[in-house]
Protein backbone atom coordinates (compact mmCIF):
# COMPACT_ATOMS: atom_id res chain seq x y z
CA UNK A 1 0.00 0.00 0.00
CA UNK A 2 1.29 3.07 -0.77
CA UNK A 3 0.94 6.46 1.18
CA UNK A 4 -0.02 9.25 -0.89
CA UNK A 5 0.44 12.08 1.58
CA UNK A 6 0.79 12.14 5.22
CA UNK A 7 -1.48 13.45 7.77
CA UNK A 8 -0.70 14.51 11.63
CA UNK A 9 -2.80 15.87 14.57
CA UNK A 10 -1.21 16.69 17.76
CA UNK A 11 -3.63 16.38 20.32
CA UNK A 12 -2.84 18.00 24.02
CA UNK A 13 -4.19 16.93 27.34
CA UNK A 14 -2.72 18.05 30.57
CA UNK A 15 -4.37 17.55 34.29
CA UNK A 16 -3.93 14.80 36.71
CA UNK A 17 -5.22 11.16 36.49
CA UNK A 18 -7.45 10.04 39.35
CA UNK A 19 -8.00 6.35 40.04
CA UNK A 20 -11.77 7.54 40.95
CA UNK A 21 -11.87 8.84 37.13
CA UNK A 22 -12.85 12.17 38.38
CA UNK A 23 -10.50 13.93 36.18
CA UNK A 24 -11.01 16.30 33.11
CA UNK A 25 -11.50 14.40 29.80
CA UNK A 26 -10.85 18.15 28.15
CA UNK A 27 -8.31 18.24 25.56
CA UNK A 28 -6.85 19.96 22.20
CA UNK A 29 -6.75 19.05 18.97
CA UNK A 30 -4.59 20.53 16.84
CA UNK A 31 -4.84 20.10 13.21
CA UNK A 32 -1.83 20.48 10.92
CA UNK A 33 -2.69 23.49 9.62
CA UNK A 34 -5.50 24.41 11.48
CA UNK A 35 -6.81 26.53 14.88
CA UNK A 36 -6.80 24.42 17.81
CA UNK A 37 -10.55 22.66 18.82
CA UNK A 38 -11.98 22.15 22.41
CA UNK A 39 -12.20 18.64 22.51
CA UNK A 40 -13.68 15.98 25.31
CA UNK A 41 -14.83 12.94 26.02
CA UNK A 42 -18.78 12.20 25.41
CA UNK A 43 -21.15 12.99 28.31
CA UNK A 44 -23.05 9.84 26.75
CA UNK A 45 -19.62 8.33 27.98
CA UNK A 46 -18.20 9.95 30.72
CA UNK A 47 -20.33 11.66 33.18
CA UNK A 48 -20.43 15.77 33.61
CA UNK A 49 -17.89 17.69 34.51
CA UNK A 50 -15.27 15.15 33.73
CA UNK A 51 -17.13 15.71 29.91
CA UNK A 52 -17.20 18.85 28.52
CA UNK A 53 -20.37 18.92 26.79
CA UNK A 54 -19.64 22.10 24.62
CA UNK A 55 -16.71 20.34 22.89
CA UNK A 56 -16.56 18.20 20.36
CA UNK A 57 -16.15 14.36 21.04
CA UNK A 58 -14.34 12.17 19.49
CA UNK A 59 -17.37 10.05 18.06
CA UNK A 60 -19.23 13.35 16.96
CA UNK A 61 -15.62 14.11 15.10
CA UNK A 62 -16.01 10.96 13.12
CA UNK A 63 -19.77 11.25 12.21
CA UNK A 64 -18.61 14.84 11.33
CA UNK A 65 -15.71 13.53 9.47
CA UNK A 66 -17.91 11.22 7.61
CA UNK A 67 -20.64 13.79 6.06
CA UNK A 68 -18.16 16.26 5.43
CA UNK A 69 -15.99 13.95 3.11
CA UNK A 70 -19.46 12.67 1.64
CA UNK A 71 -20.10 16.59 0.66
CA UNK A 72 -16.12 16.77 -0.69
CA UNK A 73 -16.68 14.06 -2.85
CA UNK A 74 -19.98 14.81 -3.89
CA UNK A 75 -19.23 18.74 -4.35
CA UNK A 76 -16.74 17.60 -6.57
CA UNK A 77 -18.55 15.23 -8.70
CA UNK A 78 -21.30 17.65 -9.09
CA UNK A 79 -18.85 20.32 -10.47
CA UNK A 80 -17.12 17.87 -12.86
CA UNK A 81 -20.94 17.26 -14.26
CA UNK A 82 -21.47 21.18 -14.78
CA UNK A 83 -24.03 21.09 -11.95
CA UNK A 84 -23.99 24.26 -9.86
CA UNK A 85 -24.74 23.59 -6.71
CA UNK A 86 -26.00 26.47 -4.13
CA UNK A 87 -26.38 24.96 -0.54
CA UNK A 88 -24.86 21.78 0.93
CA UNK A 89 -26.71 20.90 4.37
CA UNK A 90 -26.35 17.48 6.02
CA UNK A 91 -28.49 16.21 9.18
CA UNK A 92 -26.23 13.15 9.84
CA UNK A 93 -26.86 10.99 12.69
CA UNK A 94 -25.14 7.97 14.21
CA UNK A 95 -25.90 5.43 17.07
CA UNK A 96 -23.06 4.09 19.41
CA UNK A 97 -23.83 0.25 20.50
CA UNK A 98 -21.71 -2.32 22.52
CA UNK A 99 -20.46 -5.05 20.17
CA UNK A 100 -20.54 -8.77 20.17
CA UNK A 101 -17.04 -8.20 22.25
CA UNK A 102 -18.22 -5.76 24.76
CA UNK A 103 -16.85 -2.74 23.47
CA UNK A 104 -18.48 0.29 22.37
CA UNK A 105 -18.46 1.94 18.57
CA UNK A 106 -20.21 3.81 16.17
CA UNK A 107 -22.75 0.71 15.01
CA UNK A 108 -24.78 2.81 12.32
CA UNK A 109 -24.27 6.37 10.65
CA UNK A 110 -26.90 7.81 8.41
CA UNK A 111 -26.71 11.07 5.88
CA UNK A 112 -29.23 12.69 5.27
CA UNK A 113 -28.03 15.65 2.66
CA UNK A 114 -30.26 18.30 1.41
CA UNK A 115 -28.54 19.87 -1.77
CA UNK A 116 -29.65 23.28 -3.60
CA UNK A 117 -28.88 23.54 -7.05
CA UNK A 118 -28.59 25.84 -9.53
CA UNK A 119 -30.86 23.49 -11.86
CA UNK A 120 -33.22 20.71 -10.93
CA UNK A 121 -31.51 17.44 -11.15
CA UNK A 122 -33.86 14.11 -10.69
CA UNK A 123 -34.35 12.13 -7.99
CA UNK A 124 -32.72 8.96 -10.26
CA UNK A 125 -29.42 11.22 -10.72
CA UNK A 126 -29.54 12.61 -7.27
CA UNK A 127 -29.25 9.49 -5.92
CA UNK A 128 -26.92 7.89 -8.07
CA UNK A 129 -24.44 11.00 -7.47
CA UNK A 130 -24.61 10.22 -3.97
CA UNK A 131 -24.14 6.61 -4.50
CA UNK A 132 -20.72 7.56 -6.32
CA UNK A 133 -19.49 10.45 -4.04
CA UNK A 134 -19.84 7.22 -0.74
CA UNK A 135 -17.71 5.08 -2.97
CA UNK A 136 -14.90 7.59 -3.12
CA UNK A 137 -15.22 8.73 0.39
CA UNK A 138 -12.45 8.21 2.33
CA UNK A 139 -13.44 7.78 5.35
CA UNK A 140 -16.67 5.84 4.60
CA UNK A 141 -14.05 3.32 2.92
CA UNK A 142 -12.15 3.41 5.92
CA UNK A 143 -15.47 2.51 8.09
CA UNK A 144 -16.75 -1.14 8.88
CA UNK A 145 -19.93 0.75 9.92
CA UNK A 146 -22.60 0.78 7.66
CA UNK A 147 -23.86 3.87 6.29
CA UNK A 148 -26.98 4.87 4.86
CA UNK A 149 -27.26 7.79 2.35
CA UNK A 150 -30.70 9.25 2.86
CA UNK A 151 -30.39 12.18 0.48
CA UNK A 152 -33.61 14.21 0.50
CA UNK A 153 -35.40 15.72 -2.71
CA UNK A 154 -33.14 18.06 -4.43
CA UNK A 155 -34.05 21.58 -4.58
CA UNK A 156 -33.15 24.84 -6.68
CA UNK A 157 -32.78 28.26 -6.33
CA UNK A 158 -35.48 30.49 -7.19
CA UNK A 159 -34.08 33.75 -8.43
CA UNK A 160 -36.52 36.49 -9.03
Amino acid sequence: MTSRSAIRTRIVWTGETRMDGAYSRGHLWMPDGGHAIKASASPHLVPIPHADPLALDPEEALLGALASCHMLFFLHLASQEGLVVRIYEDAAEGRLATDADGGMSLAWARLSPSVDFEAMLGDDALVDLHARAHARCIVARSLRTRVEIAPRPATTTLRI
